[in-house]
């Protein structure tokens, strides 16, 4: 529908890279696709079914995940403009998933009444109205107006019903955890990082204008609590995306997973580092401990141990770790212990190593609970940990007592106490303490938060982002809770929300009615079935024969306006800017170079920054359209001149 973009693929013979997202998308159809075909060739009596991509498929014995496999290999050696990683191919085998296990298998293909998977159509529409007559290079054209297109699956509900199923792809205070540390949802801009339930990093695509809003405080049963406004979205453990004036006390949102940090250049190891903090001298790198392992685990990993210091007991050792006082200097930790802040985006094994030597000094396993316990009189300590925890995907709470210690000469003293069942992880290294931690324990209720209360909360300024995750969560606040993002369901070409109020009036979902009214024109009633993979699941229209009259003027005001374009038009537009590559990128860089000579030629005129349809249209205007033609047009692509449809020239 862009006169710019038809003008440059289809004139300059220029074509577009799709996106990463689009790629994968294109993915996941495809294993659609072969599960149609599966339940097609049952239906049929088959056994066997050649496919395109994989080869042949016995429907008697398949595996799922081996064709998801199949497929990500060969459209990843395709798609060569990008550079494909292994969270991708976690990204399509989630989507896959999530969208064959909606609603418990409604929509998966293998549970339908199949009537055409990937139903091609080429209609040309027979009216006064859709004639086109024209020139170009070529010679006189004319003809109807046609129609041409892809549904990716229709299916029988009943003998006069089909379906047709198409995937698809907080408070400004609020802290969110980053890849370099915290930031607040007031800070936080379009093109930052943060991190998804998953512990994956992902980009934030859109922020929303402050709003002033009534707001909601949610706890949870491990006490951790976060206040939004009366139009969040929230992600719950089953899938379901709700808004929070429908959440309800015994809803539950997943703990988040280990986030993933890059490579980190650590001043102090790890493991040393944590048995410090837990049983180290303030002043220096002196390390007391009644376990006589830990020294042994340090010298294995290349510390220089020093003499037992300790004289008194032969219960107790004291050594100096030499050489490492400077280090402890350098991250300002003498009288002032705590993990500094590089040590909480540092690689997974490096979070978790550090972890084991806090918890081999000061940790402690309750087998009651199933808990594993760090003790600490340090408030700034204990907060820590229970930090570092959260970034190794536990769910750690703390209590605080009063109590008296061997030190506090029958005082009182505050101390805290983080307590988590380990999940998936063992929080010591040492083997009297690693040994009592049971993998049959799982993880309880720890891999869980369940909502406990929710209450009104006063009305203040909120905003919203947009993220690129697989199902559009991202981690708030110091507890590292998992939320939705803005929730939109973006139409491909404006931009604008699609409510179910819009679906209705939706031009492809009317297109997809009308292709299947003329390819199946017994059938008195079809619903289109649209399913938000990432953002709300399916929504299903029914249409029936007066949209047929809707579709056609619709055709015939577009087809209007496209008769009317005596030149390619450039309409900066939310699908411009997020979608096609000739409104993003510019010829540097590309495979779309112009000559040297041009260049040259022009480089006193051209804007440093325009994108390649700025570059067209600013080419046009300076050097008219047959030297635009002559000078981009590729090879091979001699399609002619730009003439609109039913031009006399």
């Amino acid at each position: 529908m862009c006169p710019m973009q038809y003008f440059i693929e289809y004139n300059l013979g220029h074509r577009s890279p799709s996106n990463k997202k689009a790629d994968k998308g294109t993915i996941c159809h495809k294993v659609f696709e072969i599960l149609a075909f599966i339940k097609l060739n049952q239906q049929q009596n088959n056994r066997y079914f050649e496919d395109d991509i994989i080869g042949p498929v016995d429907i008697t014995n398949y595996n799922l995940n081996t064709i998801i496999e199949q497929v990500y290999n060969f459209y990843t050696s395709q798609f060569t403009h990008h550079e494909w990683t292994a969270r991708d191919f976690k990204d399509c085998d989630k989507w896959v998933y999530k969208a064959l296990e909606y609603g418990d298998g409604m929509f998966d293909p293998r549970n339908r009444d199949i009537v055409e998977p990937e139903q091609h159509f080429d209609i040309e529409i027979k009216k006064d109205w859709a004639k086109y007559d024209y020139h170009a290079k070529e010679g006189h054209l004319q003809g109807n107006l046609a129609i041409k297109g892809t549904i990716d699956l229709i299916t029988k509900v009943n003998d006069d019903t089909y379906e047709i199923i198409d995937w698809k792809g907080l408070p400004v205070d609020t802290k969110l955890p980053t890849p370099n540390g915290w930031t607040t949802m007031g800070e936080i801009s379009v093109g930052d990082t943060v991190f998804d339930q998953y512990g994956q990093t992902c980009v934030v695509t859109g922020k929303s204008k402050v709003k002033t809003k009534p707001c909601y405080r949610i706890t949870f049963d491990d006490k951790s609590s976060v206040v939004c406004d009366n139009e969040h979205l929230w992600k719950l453990s089953d899938s379901r995306t709700v808004c929070v004036t429908e959440l309800k006390t015994g809803d539950k949102i997943n703990v988040a997973k280990p986030i993933d940090c890059g490579y980190c250049d650590l001043p102090m190891e790890p493991y040393l580092l944590g048995t410090w903090l837990g049983d180290g001298r303030n002043r220096n790198c002196e390390i007391s401990s009644g376990d006589e392992e830990i020294f042994d685990l340090l010298a294995q990993d290349g510390h220089i141990i020093g003499k037992n210091l300790e004289n008194r007991t032969d219960t107790l050792r004291s050594s100096t770790i030499l050489k490492e006082t400077h280090n402890l200097k350098k991250l300002n930790l003498l009288n002032n212990k705590h993990i500094p802040e590089i040590y909480f985006r540092a690689p997974f094994e490096q979070r978790l190593m550090l972890l084991k030597g806090l918890m081999d000094t000061d940790g402690n396993v309750n087998r009651v609970r199933k808990q594993a316990v760090f003790t600490s009189c340090n408030q700034t300590l204990a907060h820590d940990v229970k930090h570092l925890a959260l970034t190794l995907g536990q769910r750690p709470y703390i209590y605080q007592q009063k109590r008296q210690t061997t030190f506090t000469k029958g005082k009182n003293i505050d101390v805290y106490h983080v307590c988590f069942r380990p999940i998936d992880i063992n929080p010591f290294r040492i083997s009297r303490k690693a040994n009592m931690v049971d993998d049959k324990w799982g993880p309880g209720r720890s891999s869980k938060r369940t909502i406990t209360n929710i209450e009104q909360s006063i009305v203040q300024h909120t905003q919203c982002i947009a993220v690129d995750s697989p199902d559009n969560t991202y981690l708030c606040t110091e507890n590292f809770i998992p939320t939705h993002n803005t929730g939109r369901r973006l139409d491909w070409a404006t931009g604008q929300e699609k409510t179910l109020e819009k679906l209705h009036k939706d031009p492809q979902l009317m297109l997809y009615y009308y292709a299947i009214h003329k390819l199946y024109p017994d059938i008195k009633h079809v619903i289109v079935s649209i399913n938000f993979i990432n953002d709300g699941g399916m929504y299903s229209v029914c249409f029936d024969q007066s949209h047929l009259y809707q579709v056609e003027m619709m055709l015939r005001k577009k087809f209007e306006d496209i008769k009317n374009d005596t030149n390619p038009k450039l309409n900066k537009s939310w699908k411009c800017t997020k979608l096609c590559h000739f409104g993003k990128n510019t010829f540097e860089g590309t495979d779309y170079t112009p000559s040297v000579e041009y260049r040259e030629n022009q480089i006193t005129t051209l804007g440093e920054n325009m994108t390649i349809c700025q570059q067209i249209k600013h080419d046009i205007a300076i050097k008219g359209m047959d030297n635009v033609i002559d000078e981009y047009q590729r090879p091979g692509y001699n399609i002619g001149q730009y003439k609109a449809p039913g031009s006399a020239e």
